[in-house]
């Protein structure tokens, strides 16, 4: 988690290279940037690392040591790497993203734009997976066959919209 964060600091720290020194928004991000680096100096993994793995941890290229695809292809439910894909320009700066959301909801402004597009990401990711379970597992097809009929018609709404771009 440290080497996320850290990755979403470290590119936010590049978009405000031209702002002057002394402003308090780049003065909060640098200190963040100082605190998160303090801690990884101090977790157990990085100290047990070797030279290469610190360097990489300390600037990491990447905000996941394990790639999302690598993980997902391990799960075996490769058809989830589409929906992935159809999501990633949403999902790739998670950290960023949570930072942008609280600024929003200290400024009250785009907060119902940013939560409704957020919701419908997530209902669309959800329902895709809940089918690929489905498909995979008898326990996850009965499970969703005990469901309220309401509840799974509207999993399979959000699921045929998720189709119905994809296929366009």
């Amino acid at each position: 988690m440290i080497v996320y964060r850290l990755h979403g600091l470290l590119k936010q720290n590049r978009l405000v290279e031209r702002i002057p020194d002394d402003h308090p928004k780049k003065i909060e991000l640098e200190g963040e940037l100082k605190s998160t680096h303090e801690a990884l100096l101090k977790n157990k993994i990085y100290l047990e690392s070797d030279d290469k793995k610190k360097k990489a941890y300390y600037k990491p290229k990447e905000a996941r040591l394990i790639k999302t695809d690598e993980l997902v292809k391990n799960t075996g439910m490769a058809k989830l790497i589409e929906q992935w894909g159809l999501f990633s320009n949403y999902v790739h700066a998670e950290h960023i993203g949570d930072r942008q959301y609280n600024q929003f909801y200290k400024e009250k402004s785009g907060l119902l734009e940013s939560i409704s597009t957020t919701i419908e990401i997530n209902q669309r990711i959800t329902s895709e997976l809940i089918f690929q379970l489905c498909e995979k597992y008898d326990f996850a097809k009965k499970w969703f066959d005990s469901l309220p009929k309401e509840e799974q018609v509207q999993i399979e709404h959000w699921r045929k919209i998720t189709d119905h771009l994809e296929n366009k």
